[in-house]
């Protein structure tokens, strides 16, 4: 009669050591998975411990390791082309923000180089930095288009303000067609009030002072 009991509480007994056991392993597979962080490594911790606690956080891991993996081959080719195809395979990924950073940061300094080769004119200056108003290449592009457009046509000197603007106004309505932007400038002394246009290349202020003599107006090219 005592035999039953006894094996009752065998079989219980080897139950608890099969369970901790089991845990323990579970708990040492994880800690070497954990510090392997591969993504085999996880994949075999699932394999053994299927509904273990950390199963869910195994398969978390797996995805931020393939991230990761596919942001570091991105990083280490260093092209337009690597970049945007980790944000094809990853567009919420936890590097997301910087690939896209990096494709516009080539994209940009490509296009600056291409409006260089053009001959760096105000026109290709001038599209660069409507596509890319700010950036490394956007600073050299305004420093470059301020070089380029020195120029002014002048086409009144008043010796007040008020006289300034007053002229200023009847003059936009005559050029206003040909010399976009004309504004009131004063000179350092602040004695003299000019009307000049906006800034433009050397060519383009000498081809608007032509044509606005032929229409009777006196006008200079000044370089500021």
């Amino acid at each position: 009669m005592k035999t039953q009991p006894l094996a009752i509480a065998a079989a219980a007994l080897l139950t608890l050591v099969l369970t901790i056991a089991s845990c323990s392993s579970a708990k040492s597979d994880w800690t070497k998975a954990a510090d392997a962080n591969t993504v085999s490594a996880y994949q075999n911790f699932l394999a053994a411990h299927p509904k273990d606690e950390h199963a869910s956080e195994a398969q978390a891991m797996i995805l931020k390791v393939q991230d990761d993996n596919s942001w570091a081959e991105a990083k280490f080719t260093g092209t337009a082309a690597a970049y945007q195809s980790y944000l094809q395979q990853y567009p919420q990924g936890t590097h997301s923000g910087e690939a896209q950073d990096a494709v516009t940061s080539i994209d940009r300094a490509a296009a600056w180089k291409t409006a260089q080769g053009e001959g760096g004119t105000a026109a290709s200056v001038q599209a660069f930095l409507q596509k890319y108003p700010t950036g490394l290449e956007a600073e050299q592009a305004k420093a470059k288009l301020k070089d380029l457009t020195r120029y002014r046509v002048r086409l009144a000197s008043e010796s007040s303000d008020v006289k300034a603007e007053r002229e200023l106004m009847q003059l936009k309505v005559r050029f206003g067609d040909a010399l976009h932007d004309l504004v009131v400038t004063p000179d350092t002394s602040g004695k003299s009030f000019f009307i000049d246009s906006a800034g433009l290349t050397e060519q383009e202020a000498k081809s608007a002072c032509d044509a606005i003599q032929h229409k009777h107006q006196a006008c200079q090219v000044v370089q500021l």
